[in-house]
């Protein structure tokens, strides 16, 4: 899914007004999983998910992360099978985390 998004924003998989369309769209997304622990401002393009299923949770979230150079980073965080006793904060706070831990990290190599 990363490497889907990663193609997404470079191009190749969608052109011009398309591609425009698709990244707009997920700019409109409701939700601040991947956002909950980055800086304040800091543009994310994104589409989150939920499934209900068996004895557990699946909750994902994936994106593009608008680093402050101009570039992105592309992000896919997939929880399986998560108990339904966790809250849905806890895991928020967990694919935040995450979100943070690679932002941290393209600031810091690039």
């Amino acid at each position: 899914m990363a490497e889907l998004l990663a193609r997404l924003q470079r191009g190749e998989l969608q052109n011009g007004e398309g591609r425009a369309t698709i990244l707009e769209v997920m700019q409109r997304t409701k939700g601040d999983r991947l956002s909950l622990q980055l800086p304040p401002g800091i543009p994310v393009r994104h589409k989150t998910g939920t499934l209900f299923a068996g004895s557990g949770l699946s909750v994902n979230h994936v994106g593009l992360i608008e680093m402050p150079r101009g570039d992105a980073v592309a992000i896919a965080v997939f929880i399986k099978d998560s108990p339904e006793a966790v809250s849905h904060s806890t895991r928020d706070k967990v694919i935040g985390g995450i979100s943070r831990a690679i932002y941290d990290y393209y600031l810091i190599v690039e």
